[in-house]
């Protein structure tokens, strides 16, 4: 087999790789995101009426149930945003959930109250088909939150500090998104391969003349 086909076959390899990777079905990362408008503190600095935004990148591969309340649950590393403020991170075992049951999806913190404490839930009916592998939303609709009482009841450890919530708007929206190349990109590859096959196919056309 000459240097052209070689190189062809070694396109069409990478290529197919590419696209077999990114197919959505196949993704085990997902993205989940939790946003409000909220008040409250982040390492001992108050926030009011600010947009709080907590995301969890989780493994589908890793997808448990919970023995007790029957949800679906994925956990991974998250991050707390508070506009005005700045982003920190949880540094206890938190995970995202659906709870198909009762229609609410939102993430946890594992580490707190024997069974784990919410930290941020939206409620929709729209949770009760999802399983936490696809893409979702974003769903805006009725929250759910632990409020900190002022004795640290819900006090949610990061590495700045903790991060409390005390009110909220009454409503969050919760998304999810697969790790999932852009078509640009694709296509971007598609034509870098098909140079790198055209200057292969030019050089070997020279050396035989």
């Amino acid at each position: 087999m000459n240097n052209v086909g070689r190189t062809l076959i070694i396109a069409l390899v990478l290529l197919g790789t590419l696209l077999w990777t990114s197919s959505p079905a196949l993704a085990d990362g997902v993205t989940y995101t939790e946003t409000d408008v909220a008040s409250g503190s982040l390492g001992g600095a108050s926030f009011s009426d600010a947009l709080v935004t907590i995301t969890l990148v989780g493994d589908t591969s890793t997808l448990t149930t919970d023995p007790l309340f029957g949800a679906l649950e994925v956990f991974g590393p998250a991050t707390v945003t508070v506009e005005g403020i700045g982003t920190a991170s949880f540094t206890d075992s938190l995970a995202v959930f659906d709870n198909q049951a009762i229609g609410v999806a939102g993430i946890l913190d594992s580490s707190l109250g024997g069974i784990g404490l919410d930290v941020l839930d939206t409620i929709d009916l729209a949770f009760g088909t999802y399983d936490l592998t696809t893409n979702i939303g974003p769903i805006t609709d009725s929250s759910l939150f632990n409020p900190d009482d002022g004795s640290c009841s819900a006090c949610f450890a990061t590495n700045d500090g903790n991060f409390v919530l005390t009110s909220n708007s009454g409503t969050s929206t919760f998304s999810a998104s697969t790790a999932v190349p852009e078509p640009s990109s694709l296509f971007l590859l598609g034509v870098g391969l098909s140079g790198l096959f055209l200057a292969r196919r030019k050089k070997a056309s020279s050396a035989i003349a």
